[in-house]
């Protein structure tokens, strides 16, 4: 009996102690507090018909995982009654952003949450379709990781005469919030930059759009004439103010095959002499960028007359005819230049560029005429009949004229806005002698001329209208000229007050670099400022968002890569503190060095990747709390088990000495 006694005892013992660290647990359970709210949230046990749910993970509270893609909490939950359905909604508080609306899950399931706030609302539904729901709300922290840079192709393709505008995106998971804004960089800084210049603010996103620019690229950009190709290694770095990373690209710019430019020749006439020889000669100038000019002898002239050919043209575009009278009559000629191509062309430039590299060709058209008189062109009729007009200057202007000519010849007619040739037509071209000008004359001054003038290559007539505009002032928007501006590395930094009244700054500068400094609480002798030249490749000749060329800096007397500021020295700019530029380059998650808190070498810490034998971690979650009295439990056990044991030996000691 005195063995059951004990044991029963026990027993009672164990199930209060049970029962009263339940009681404890559930009065003592962790709150999660929201940082913005700064007060507890509770969330009773929500329940229908005295039907209640409990969710032992996730609690509320935070949960610190290491993994940068996928944060994994076991769900596990109950309920006093039977369940037919379980389902939970996942909202990422943060970004209000539902993840997930009435999943179903079974208890135990793992579940993807979000980083930072997450939502949780648990569904359980009975066999009458009656609900009982429980929220739970928890943070998710995980270790800060470097921005990625993402879609910067290892080599870049661009042609010959064209403005490279390539566009990569950076990722930042942290969006930017627990370190600085996104600052990139591009180098060598020569021929190729990036935009925007300036550091950019995430402003709640995970990524932002950078642009990698260029000015018009010349043949000599391309590698020189016949050569194919120029390449130009570049490296693109990008830090957050805390990591930092790097791509290398390849830019390579393609050359193509420039089409001969064949200058202008015009309508021609020739009158009979009958004393004499008569003879015409005219030259077709030409400019090819591969193969130089008509003289180079590279080139290839051919000549069209439609029907019978009257004359022909030499192989350095020299046309040359002794003619008669039975050569009277008007010919519309066609002359063309042809070139070689180039040598070498790059294999990608008919997928890139859009021509293969061969040969090309440029034509013009001018009419000759061939008669025994000659009489003028006459402009006939003309529109306005006002020769005195005023108007906006924001209006479409239309002026037009007829000709005639006694040799039935197409003249040629020219237009001009202010002795300024704005418009040509061939006379092969103009249709019916009928001309037309459609002009606006915008901002600016309130007084123009415009003048048409015909000619049949000997005679002219002009026609001329004066015209007042209600001028408005010129003020070039963004939308007529897309800046593009590039700035160098900024220069080292400058005392501030030992160059007062040397003129370097102006004293609304001055204050502005002094008024920087107090706010930033530099002492005064730490006050600098430092410049830098920029420029608009797109030359608007406006600022609308011109960088700053002039920034406040911490001073410091010698400049070095370890003087735990991030400055200039050298000739370049440090691209995080003491790293980059002039300095060792600054750590990376894919340097082949264990650094920057990674707990491998490339792996863990700030890296993505994870190291070798780590596991994403699964977490089911229990309070610190619940841990403890666990342990407890356990220990109580023991020493319990003990003294039981202990009780046993003594009384087996004593039942021996009495026998």
């Amino acid at each position: 009996m005195g063995k059951k006694r004990v044991w029963l005892f026990l027993c009672v013992f164990l199930a209060v102690f049970l029962i009263l660290t339940n009681i404890l647990l559930g009065l003592m359970e962790p709150r999660f507090y929201i940082k913005t709210a700064g007060k507890a949230i509770d969330t009773p046990k929500i329940g229908i018909s005295g039907k209640i749910i409990e969710v032992q993970s996730p609690e509320n509270i935070t949960y610190s995982l290491g993994d940068k893609y996928h944060y994994l909490i076991s769900l596990d939950v109950s309920a006093n009654f039977e369940v037919k359905d379980w389902k939970y909604d996942l909202i990422d508080a943060r970004h209000e952003n539902t993840i997930n609306k009435n999943a179903l899950f079974t208890p135990g399931k793992e579940i993807e949450v979000s980083r930072w706030e997450n939502k949780l609302i648990v569904h359980a539904f009975d066999e009458q379709g009656e609900v009982a729901n429980k929220t739970v709300e928890f943070f998710v922290a995980s270790p800060d990781s470097f921005p990625l840079i993402n879609y910067l192709n290892s080599t870049i393709y661009i042609c010959e005469g064209d403005s490279l505008g390539y566009n990569f995106t950076v990722s930042d998971p942290e969006e930017a919030s627990n370190n600085g804004p996104i600052e990139t960089r591009i180098e060598p800084l020569a021929l190729f930059y990036i935009l925007p210049w300036q550091k950019w603010l995430l402003n709640g996103q995970k990524n932002a759009t950078f642009q990698i620019f260029s000015e018009k690229l010349t043949k000599e950009n391309a590698g020189g004439v016949d050569n194919g190709f120029a390449t130009y290694n570049r490296i693109i770095q990008v830090n957050d103010g805390r990591y930092s990373s790097l791509n290398k690209t390849v830019i390579r710019v393609i050359e193509i095959n420039n089409a001969p430019e064949i200058h202008r020749i015009g309508v021609k006439t020739e009158v009979m002499k009958w004393k004499g020889e008569n003879a015409l000669s005219y030259s077709a100038n030409v400019f090819d960028r591969e193969d130089g000019n008509q003289d180079s002898g590279n080139l290839k002239f051919t000549i069209d007359f439609g029907e019978e050919d009257l004359f022909g043209i030499s192989p350095n575009g020299v046309m040359e005819f002794v003619f008669n009278e039975n050569n009277f009559g008007i010919y519309n000629i066609t002359v063309c230049a042809s070139d070689t191509g180039i040598e070498n062309p790059d294999l990608n430039i008919k997928e890139v560029c859009g021509q293969t590299g061969g040969d090309q060709t440029s034509c013009t058209n001018f009419s000759l005429t061939i008669a025994k008189t000659n009489n003028p062109p006459t402009i006939t009729d003309f529109y306005p009949k006002d020769l005195e007009l005023e108007a906006s200057s924001e209006s479409k202007f239309y002026f037009n004229i007829t000709m005639f000519d006694p040799e039935k010849t197409a003249p040629d007619v020219y237009w001009y806005v202010d002795e300024k040739e704005v418009e040509y037509y061939s006379g092969i071209d103009s249709i019916g002698g009928f001309a037309q000008l459609v002009y606006t004359f915008g901002c600016g001054a309130d007084s123009h001329s415009v003048k048409a003038r015909i000619t049949d290559g000997l005679a002219n007539d002009t026609i001329e209208w004066k015209v007042k505009v209600n001028s408005i002032k010129c003020e070039k928007s963004q939308e007529e000229c897309s800046e593009k501006w590039f700035c160098e590395n900024w220069k080292v930094c400058q005392n501030l007050k030992k160059t007062l009244g040397a003129g370097i700054l102006s004293d609304a500068d001055y204050r502005t670099i002094q008024d920087g400094c107090a706010a930033n609480k530099w002492p005064e002798e730490n006050c600098g400022f430092q410049i830098r030249g920029c420029s608009d490749i797109s030359s608007c000749n406006t600022s609308f968002i011109m960088p700053e060329k002039l920034q406040r800096c911490y001073y410091t007397e010698n400049p070095n890569c370890e003087d735990g500021i991030k400055n200039c020295h050298s000739r370049d700019c440090e691209f995080l503190t003491d790293c980059g530029g002039p300095c060792k380059p600054c750590p990376t998650c894919y340097d082949g060095m264990q650094n920057q808190g990674e707990e491998g070498v490339d792996c863990g810490g700030p890296c993505y990747v994870l190291c070798e034998n780590e596991e994403k971690p699964i977490v089911k979650a229990r309070a610190p709390l619940s841990y403890f009295l666990t342990a407890l439990v356990i220990i109580l056990f023991v020493i319990i088990g003990l003294k039981i044991a202990k009780i046993s030996r003594l009384r087996k000691e004593i039942e021996m000495e009495v026998s």
